[in-house]
């Protein structure tokens, strides 16, 4: 498709690299994995609890429930 749409003659696309992916990922309040989150990171800590589903909010195996119900209830500071 990139090829498609560089290679028309009335194109007025042109490849972007990862500043333009970085700044629309910022924008967008998004995290980069390896650089914002990793594996030690809750959804929480990142500031991505809205990407938790309420049905995972509200069981108790849910991994990261624990924190969750506390941000909830406190909110949540980094330490």
């Amino acid at each position: 498709m990139a090829e498609a749409l560089l290679a028309s003659r009335d194109a007025v696309v042109r490849p972007a690299g990862l500043g333009a992916r970085d700044s629309l990922r910022l924008e967008a309040g998004l995290c980069l994995y390896g650089n914002d989150i990793d594996e030690g990171t809750t959804p929480i800590e990142a500031g991505l609890a809205w990407t938790i589903g309420t049905p995972h909010k509200i069981q108790s195996w849910f991994l990261h429930s624990p924190p969750f119900r506390q941000f909830v209830k406190t909110g949540y500071s980094h330490n």
